[in-house]
C-alpha cells in the first residue's frame, strides 16, 4: 500500500514539474548559461544571466560540474536535472531511514520515496528547490551518504566535493571534527582544496575573480534583506538600525551563540550515537550563520520526519520544536508579505523556528544529563549495597 501511495505522490510531483518547474527553473537556467559562457572562455563572474539578470554565485568548480547541462536542450536538461535531484532526495532519505529505523533496504526505500514525494509537495523549501532548479538535494545526499554510509577510512571526500560546488556544506567539516574524525575532516578539506585547485587551473581568471573579490560578498547574491533570506544576516538587516557596525556586531553575536549551542548539541548527539540529529543540528546552524540562506537551502528539513519517528525516547519539547519547524516550512508565512509589528517574526519564522529547535535540543540535553548525574550516586550505592544518605 505504501508503494502505491508513493507512486501516486510522485505522479503528482511529475505533474507539478511539468506545469510549474519546466517553465521556470531560473537557477538551472543560470547554471546552464554560466557553464556555456565558461566553455567559450567568457568571464562568468562579471556577467549576468536570464532576462532577470541573475549572477552566477557558486565556486568555479561548479562550472565544471554543470558543464554537461550544456549538451542538452533546455527542457530535457530541466527534466534530467530534476530527476537527478529527486533520486538524490530519495537516496538521502533511504540512507537515513536505514540508519535510524534499521529497516530492510526495500522497506526503507518505499518509505523514503513516499516521504520524498510528500516533501516535494508540502515543504516550501523543497517546492522552491524544484521550481528554481536547485542543486540542494544532490548536496544533501552527498553529505548524508558520506557521514552515514562511507567507511571512516574514506569519509570526507563527498563532503569536500559538495563544498567545492556550493560553500555551505563546509560546515560539516566541523561535524567531523566534533565526531573525533580528524582524518576525515582533513580529507574533506583536502578534497575541497583539490577541487578548487582543479577549477583554478581550468579557469584561472574566473577563479581569481570569485575567490579574491566575490566569495564573501553577500550583496553579490541578491537582496540579502528580504524574507527569502532565512538567516541571521537577513533578519538583522530588517531590524533598526540595519546598517553599519551595529548590524555586524549583532550578527556576529548571534552567530557565535548559534555555533556554541550547535556544538554542544552535536557533541551530545554524537556521544549518544544519534547521528541524524547531529546532522540536522549542524545543517540548521550552518543555515543560520550563513549570510545567505534562501528558503530552498532549508531542504535539510526533509530529514526531520525520520528523526521524529526514530525508535527511541525523545523529549517532548524537542519533538514539539522540530514539528514546529516542519509546520513553518509547510505554511511558509515568510512568503505572505505581511506588514505591521509582527511582520518580522512571521517573515523570518523559519530562521526563528530553526534557532528555537537548536535551543530546545540543547536545553533538553542539559536536563537529561542532570537527571542522569543525579541518579548515578543512587545506582552506585545500590550496586555496592551502601546506604544512600537522606536529603
Amino acid at each position: 500500500m505504501a508503494a502505491v501511495g508513493a507512486l501516486g505522490v510522485w505522479c503528482v510531483v511529475v505533474a507539478f514539474i511539468a506545469r510549474a518547474c519546466v517553465p521556470r527553473s531560473l537557477d538551472l537556467r543560470v547554471y546552464r548559461d554560466a557553464a556555456r559562457l565558461a566553455v567559450h572562455g567568457g568571464a562568468v563572474y562579471t556577467a549576468t544571466f536570464t532576462p532577470q539578470h541573475f549572477p552566477f554565485t557558486y565556486p568555479p568548480f561548479a562550472l565544471i560540474v554543470f558543464a554537461p547541462l550544456v549538451l542538452l536542450a533546455e527542457h530535457p536538461a530541466i527534466w534530467a536535472f530534476d530527476a537527478i535531484g529527486a533520486v538524490a532526495l530519495v537516496v538521502a532519505l533511504t540512507v537515513t531511514a536505514r540508519h535510524v529505523l534499521h529497516w530492510p533496504r526495500t522497506k526503507s526505500l518505499v518509505l523514503a520515496a513516499l516521504l520524498a514525494g510528500l516533501a516535494c509537495l508540502a515543504l516550501e523549501p523543497l517546492r522552491s528547490t524544484l521550481l528554481d532548479g536547485q542543486v540542494n538535494p544532490v548536496l544533501v545526499a552527498a553529505v548524508v551518504v558520506d557521514l552515514l554510509v562511507v567507511p571512516p577510512s574514506r569519509r570526507g571526500i563527498l563532503v569536500g566535493l559538495a563544498a567545492a560546488v556550493k560553500l555551505t556544506p563546509l560546515v560539516f567539516v566541523g561535524y567531523l571534527v566534533l565526531a573525533g574524525e580528524r582524518r576525515a575532516a582533513a580529507r574533506a578539506a583536502a578534497t575541497f582544496a583539490g577541487a578548487t585547485l582543479v577549477a583554478w587551473l581550468v579557469a584561472p581568471a574566473d577563479s581569481r575573480t570569485f575567490w579574491l573579490h566575490q566569495a564573501f560578498s553577500p550583496g553579490r547574491r541578491g537582496a540579502s534583506r528580504t524574507a527569502f533570506n532565512q538567516s541571521w544576516w537577513g533578519l538583522v538587516g530588517r531590524l533598526p538600525p540595519a546598517d553599519g557596525w551595529v548590524r555586524t556586531a549583532v550578527w556576529l553575536a548571534l552567530c557565535a551563540a548559534t555555533v556554541a549551542v550547535a556544538a554542544v548539541v552535536t557533541r551530545r548527539c554524537l556521544r549518544d550515537r544519534h547521528h541524524l540529529d547531529a546532522i540536522i543540528a549542524v545543517a540548521v546552524a550552518g543555515l543560520l550563520v550563513s549570510p545567505i540562506s534562501w528558503t530552498h537551502h532549508w531542504c535539510w528539513l526533509a530529514l526531520a520526519p525520520i528523526a521524529l519517528v526514530a525508535p527511541r525516547p525523545r523529549p517532548g519539547p524537542t519533538v514539539a520544536a522540530t514539528a514546529l519547524a516542519l509546520v513553518v516550512a509547510v505554511a511558509a508565512p515568510y512568503g505572505w508579505h505581511l506588514t505591521g509589528p509582527g511582520s518580522v517574526v512571521a517573515g523570518f519564522s523559519l530562521t526563528l523556528a530553526g534557532a528555537l529547535m537548536l535551543a530546545v535540543m540543547a536545553l533538553d540535553g542539559w536536563r537529561l544529563d542532570r537527571r542522569v548525574a543525579a541518579l548515578e550516586p543512587l545506582e552506585e550505592a545500590t550496586a555496592t549495597g551502601a546506604r544512600v544518605p537522606a536529603r
